[in-house]
């Protein structure tokens, strides 16, 4: 959960149970009961550390395994979309801690994580010992595009520093999270994680590749990113998964965005996640378990679904008990 930078369910599981939340939220309505999906959960926040609101909310994307969903629908409604763009650019999910950092005036002032979409703590000082990091906008880009900008990306940790303390720590995502919010330092530091950004807001971009262009200008490391057709999608993922074993980082998937910034302004977003971009995940890890019992669930459909509660079992850093 955010608010104590700890992975409590793997990421398909995290979607196979906000999709069935959806179905029983629109079977039923309850204004007393828990916050709609999408909105943010607010006082949940930890209070050792400032709190920033995000100039512009820090949505998620949405998610799918099935390779013919790939931006031709909408994954949470299960609609056709009407739209069928042909320029697309794709990138790895890098499993990090989100990270937004703003400049005024050319200068680094502010980085905070995602919190909740609205809110994060404030985590500059720790950010700006982070190598690639710029501390300041070149003054070319001043001249030409204001200071006023904000980077937004993944912080993580290379796996190969990760394996020094594999024994102690469940996974890299959850140490870089402590280490960023850490006010001294201990096994890891903060010069060693990295930072790899994907969004830029605050200068006008015509198109995906531009905005990767002006992050290298700026002195930032983008996200690895390579263009593709909407038909030729599932097998740039395909080439994805083939590479993960070989990458010095976490990935639990690929990004598929419209490459075209005006289309993303034609076709706006939902509540949570924008409608021009999708996170197409990789399938989860598994192993052996004990099955316990068995519980039946009941959908709105009126279909009954088993659910099988399990042994214990750890998977990608993840205690999971129960599977359907």
């Amino acid at each position: 959960c955010y608010e104590l930078a700890d992975l409590l369910l793997w990421a398909r599981g995290f979607g196979v149970f906000t999709d069935e939340y959806g179905d029983v939220q629109q079977q039923f309505t309850c204004r007393t009961c828990a916050p709609v999906w999408g909105q943010p959960v607010e006082g949940l926040l930890r209070n050792d550390g400032a709190l920033e609101i995000h100039a512009q909310a820090c949505d998620t994307s949405a998610w799918t395994q099935d390779a013919r969903a790939i931006l031709e629908q909408d994954p949470n409604r299960r609609k056709p979309l009407r739209w069928r763009p042909t320029a697309l650019v794709a990138s790895p999910k890098v499993d990090g801690a989100a990270c937004a950092i703003r400049y005024g005036d050319g200068d680094l002032f502010l980085a905070a994580t995602r919190g909740n979409g609205r809110r994060g703590e404030n985590i500059t000082a720790n950010v700006r010992r982070i190598p690639g990091v710029p501390a300041a906008v070149p003054a070319e880009l001043v001249a030409a595009y204001g200071g006023a900008v904000e980077v937004r990306g993944e912080i993580y940790l290379p796996t190969s520093t990760f394996s020094s303390v594999a024994d102690v720590f469940s996974n890299p995502r959850n140490v870089a999270a402590g280490v960023l919010k850490s006010k001294e330092d201990g096994l890891i530091n903060v010069e060693q994680l990295r930072f790899f950004a994907y969004d830029l807001i605050g200068w006008p971009t015509a198109t995906e590749r531009e905005k990767v262009q002006l992050l290298s200008a700026l002195g930032f490391t983008p996200a690895p990113v390579e263009t593709c057709q909407v038909d030729g999608a599932e097998a740039i993922y395909t080439e994805h998964v083939t590479r993960r074993g070989g990458l010095d980082y976490e990935v639990d998937g690929v990004v598929f965005k419209v490459d075209d910034s005006a289309t993303q302004q034609r076709l706006g977003s939902t509540a949570h996640h924008p409608r021009w971009a999708i996170a197409f995940k990789f399938q989860g890890d598994s192993d052996q378990s004990t099955l316990q019992q068995v519980e039946f669930s009941l959908s709105r459909t009126g279909t009954i679904t088993p659910v099988a509660v399990v042994e214990p079992v750890s998977l990608s850093g993840a205690t999971m008990t129960r599977a359907t």
